[in-house]
C-alpha cells in the first residue's frame, strides 16, 4: 500500500511539472507571465487542464 501511494505521489509530480509552451495558451504577456509563475509555484491552472483533456469519444465514429 505505501508502495502504491509513492507510486501515485510521484506520477502526480511528475504530470505537474510537464512542460507547457504558454504561449500557445495565450498572446498576452501578462497573461503568460501569470502562466509562467503559476507554473513556477506548482499551481495548475485552467490553461493546463483544459491541455490535458481528452477529447470526448462521441461523435468519433
Amino acid at each position: 500500500m505505501k508502495r502504491e501511494k509513492e507510486i501515485a505521489m510521484a506520477e502526480e509530480k511528475e504530470k505537474k511539472q510537464k512542460a507547457y509552451n504558454f504561449r500557445d495558451f495565450s498572446t498576452c504577456e501578462a497573461t503568460i507571465q501569470m502562466l509562467q509563475k503559476a507554473a513556477a509555484d506548482g499551481v495548475e491552472t485552467a490553461f493546463q487542464r483544459a491541455a490535458d483533456m481528452k477529447a470526448c469519444p462521441i461523435g468519433a465514429d
